[in-house]
């Protein structure tokens, strides 16, 4: 469990607990005779929010929009947006949000 303690605006002290996770019948011995491998993976450790690592999530792709012109060579689009911006180092969004590509109606 990680407990985060603010003394002021400019001192910040970090302190973290590791609370192993063991089932009410074991007994201590039982369990300090596990090898290190299975007591860490037994260990739960908490992350407050504000500090978690989060990735950029981006919407759906729309659907692709009716061609510009009715006749000839046009285009048309689709989009995406952010839904939830990266914070704490986690991974960019990518920089594309528009597509574009051609379409070719009826002769005019």
């Amino acid at each position: 469990m990680y407990i985060h303690i603010y003394i002021s605006t400019l001192v910040y002290i970090h302190v973290i607990f590791q609370i192993p996770l063991r089932k009410p019948s074991e007994s201590a011995e039982t369990t300090n005779s596990r090898s290190t491998t299975a007591n860490r993976a037994q260990t739960s450790t908490y992350q407050s929010p504000e500090f978690q690592t989060v990735d950029c999530i981006m919407s759906e792709w729309s659907n692709w929009s009716e061609c510009s012109v009715s006749c000839g060579t046009g285009y048309s689009n689709r989009s995406r947006y952010v839904i939830t911006e990266p914070r704490n180092g986690g991974q960019p969004c990518p920089k594309r949000k528009v597509k574009v590509r051609s379409c070719v109606m009826a002769d005019c």
